[in-house]
Parts: structure tokens; C-alpha cells; sequence
């Protein structure tokens, strides 16, 4: 196998991911949403998954998960994913 095919089998991976990711928003709602179920889904980090969700936030329409879930899973994946001591700020105003 060459490096090129290497390449292209983890970028078919990272797009199964993202599909499994919006999925699980799509069918979780708001009330659904879990953090750790998005995590084992993905089979990802928590710093992956963020990035997912931005890539699903992009390309949003071809996703069809709803915003209100996808704009709470961003918010709640960006303060796990901050230093503990910058979480009160971002509450006061999150970005998604």
C-alpha cells in the first residue's frame, strides 16, 4: 500500500466520522444530546469532535441535524475542551 492510498483510507475515515457525528446529532435532539455518547460514536477525542462540528457547521446543509442541537453539542465540546479557569468567561458568551 502506497503512502497516497495510506492517505486516502484515513481521510475516508475522518469522513465516516463525520458523518457518524452529525448523525448522532441528527437523531439525538436537544433533551438527547451526550457529550460521551457523541465521543464513543465518533470513536474520536474531544478536540476531534469539535473540529467535526465546525466541519458539519460549515457544510451545514448537507448535514440536516438540527441547529439548535449542533450549536448546543459545539458549545458544551468548546468548554470541555478549555482550561477550567476560562469556561466562566465563555459562558457568559458562547460562540455558537
Amino acid at each position: 500500500m502506497s503512502l497516497a492510498d495510506l492517505k486516502l483510507s484515513s481521510e475516508m475515515g475522518r469522513d465516516e466520522r463525520i458523518f457518524k457525528a452529525a448523525n448522532y446529532l441528527k437523531k439525538s435532539g436537544v433533551e438527547g444530546y451526550n457529550i460521551q455518547e457523541a465521543l464513543k460514536q465518533a470513536q474520536v477525542s474531544l478536540g476531534t469532535l469539535l473540529t467535526y462540528y465546525k466541519t458539519i457547521l460549515k457544510d451545514y446543509d448537507n448535514y440536516l441535524c438540527g441547529h439548535d442541537v449542533l450549536s448546543r453539542a459545539l458549545n458544551e465540546a468548546t468548554l470541555l475542551n478549555m482550561a477550567p479557569s476560562k469556561r466562566a468567561e465563555y459562558m457568559k458568551k458562547p460562540k455558537y
